[in-house]
């Protein structure tokens, strides 16, 4: 997640069969004023299975 309050937003980068680097991101919104560091895929879904949200 990429902090900017009020709003996060989440983005993920791959590459396509080509080889293209190509990135998708979205706002997130937030209903209160913490911030947010960054953090991998791997670290949000361990977050969600431990129910941390």
């Amino acid at each position: 997640m990429l902090n900017n309050n009020p709003q996060a937003h989440a983005a993920i980068y791959f590459e396509d069969p080509d080889g293209n680097s190509l990135e998708c991101i979205s706002p997130l919104r937030l209903n209160f004023e913490e911030a947010f560091e960054q953090m991998s895929l791997k670290t949000w879904e361990q977050i969600k299975e431990k129910g941390l949200n």
